[in-house]
């Protein structure tokens, strides 16, 4: 019982940490912030093929963060 409770544990602190790094950053770090799929996705499901998308990639860049989030937020035409 106890070990299954251990194994639900650390599925849960997984699931939140990788909740973590898909949630937009703060707005602090937003001079790390860059755009790595511009307007675009690669997926499996196409053959990993570029496909357009309102949709853009942006990633934070400040040390210790790493967070990765897809918005179609206007501010994206303004990264780099």
């Amino acid at each position: 019982m106890t070990e299954s409770r251990g194994l639900a544990t650390a599925e849960a602190h997984i699931r939140a940490e990788a909740h973590q790094r898909t949630v937009a950053c703060m707005r602090g770090h937003r001079a790390f912030w860059w755009v790595r799929q511009r307007n675009c996705n690669h997926s499996a499901f196409n053959g990993g093929h570029r496909t357009t998308s309102d949709y853009s990639e942006v990633v934070c860049g400040a040390p210790g963060c790493g967070r990765v989030w897809r918005t179609k937020a206007a501010y994206v035409r303004d990264l780099p």
